[in-house]
C-alpha cells in the first residue's frame, strides 16, 4: 500500500516526465525554423517526427491485436485508423506515384481493419468499453480533438490573415498548424503508451521499482521510522 508521499513522489515524477516530453517538441519545431530553415514543410524534422509517432502508435496497437486476442476486433480498428492517418502524412512520398495515390493505400488498410474487426465483431464493443474505463481514455480523447479539431480550425488560413493582416505569411500558418498537429500526436502516443503498460502488466511492476528506489532513499527513511 503507498503511503501520500509515495503518491505525490509518483506524481510529481510523471509531471516531470511529461513536461520534457512536451518541451521536446517544442524543441524539435525550433530546430525547423531555427537551424535548418525549412519553414516546416513536408519534408522536416517536424514532420518526420509526427510520422514517426504514429508509426509507433499503430506497432502499439498492432502489437495489442496479436497479444491481446479478447479485445481484437477493437484494436485492429484503432491500428487501421492510425495507419490511415499514416498514410495520409506520407502524401507526398505516394504522390510519386501519382498525385492522389494515398487514397488506395488508405482504403485497402482501413478495408482490412474493417474485416478484422467484423471477423472479430464480439470484441470490437467490449474492448471499446473497456478503453473507455481505463486511465488512458482522456488523454486520448484530447490528443484526437487537439488533432482532428483545434489543429484544423487553428490552421484555417483566414484565420491568420484576420491576425497578421498586411503582414500574412504562410510559414507562421504552418508553424501553428504543425505545432499543433505535433502536440495532438503526442498527446495520442503517451496514451498509446500508457495504455499498452497497463494493459500487459508493465506499469504495475515500474510502479513497484519506482515505490522500491523510493522506500530505500534516506529521506523516506527517516520518515517512516
Amino acid at each position: 500500500m503507498q503511503n501520500n508521499a509515495q503518491i505525490v513522489f509518483n506524481a510529481i515524477c510523471r509531471f516531470i516526465l511529461f513536461s520534457v516530453f512536451i518541451a521536446g517538441m517544442f524543441g524539435i519545431m525550433y530546430v525547423d525554423i531555427s537551424i535548418f530553415h525549412d519553414q516546416v514543410k513536408e519534408i522536416s524534422l517536424t514532420e518526420v517526427t509526427q510520422e514517426t509517432f504514429l508509426g509507433l502508435i499503430v506497432v502499439t496497437f498492432i502489437y495489442l491485436a496479436v497479444y491481446k486476442p479478447d479485445h481484437r476486433g477493437f484494436y485492429g480498428l484503432v491500428a487501421g485508423f492510425f495507419a490511415a492517418l499514416l498514410i495520409r502524412e506520407l502524401d507526398d512520398l505516394f504522390d510519386l506515384v501519382w498525385h492522389g495515390f494515398w487514397v488506395y493505400p488508405a482504403l485497402a488498410v482501413s478495408l482490412v481493419a474493417i474485416a478484422l474487426a467484423r471477423h472479430y465483431r464480439g470484441s470490437v464493443l467490449n474492448g471499446f468499453a473497456e478503453f473507455c474505463q481505463s486511465k488512458s481514455y482522456i488523454m486520448m480523447v484530447c490528443g484526437l480533438v487537439t488533432l482532428l479539431v483545434f489543429s484544423r480550425l487553428f490552421g484555417m488560413g483566414e484565420f491568420w490573415k484576420v491576425i497578421l493582416s498586411d503582414g500574412y505569411v504562410r510559414v507562421a500558418k504552418n508553424i501553428a498548424e504543425e505545432g499543433v498537429e505535433l502536440l495532438g500526436y503526442g498527446f495520442v502516443l503517451v496514451a498509446s503508451g500508457k495504455y499498452l503498460l497497463a494493459q500487459m502488466g508493465w506499469s504495475f511492476r515500474i510502479e513497484q521499482a519506482l515505490t522500491k528506489r523510493l522506500q530505500s532513499s534516506p529521506i523516506f527513511s527517516k520518515e517512516q521510522s
